[in-house]
């Protein structure tokens, strides 16, 4: 069993087993609200979408790189709703002053 899973970094050059860490790393980072998951996890998709490819699996092909647009967006989306709760919590609200 051993032998086996020594040779399976080889069929794919250990772009599958890279695709699981940085897919599973990038998971549990994205669960703990930390943005650098979705770069994990694009690289998951890279590794997978190069497995892909190398095995000549159509399917996953269309699927990693639709996974790495939807992080690619993920990433966007989530620096600029950063920004925007940087930009109103330090913005300062002006109180009316009062007639005399």
């Amino acid at each position: 069993m051993f032998d086996t899973i020594i040779d399976s970094f080889n069929q794919y050059f250990g772009l599958d087993w890279m695709a699981f860490l940085f897919g599973m790393s990038g998971t549990y980072l994205l669960t703990c609200r930390n943005h650098w998951g979705f770069l994990l996890s694009t690289l998951a998709c890279f590794c997978g979408l190069s497995v892909a490819v190398i095995s000549t699996q159509y399917g996953f092909i269309l699927y990693n790189s639709v996974l790495i647009i939807m992080m690619v967006k993920g990433f966007i989306t989530w620096q600029q709703a950063e920004e925007t709760d940087k930009s109103v919590s330090t913005r300062q609200v002006e109180q009316p002053q009062a007639s005399k």
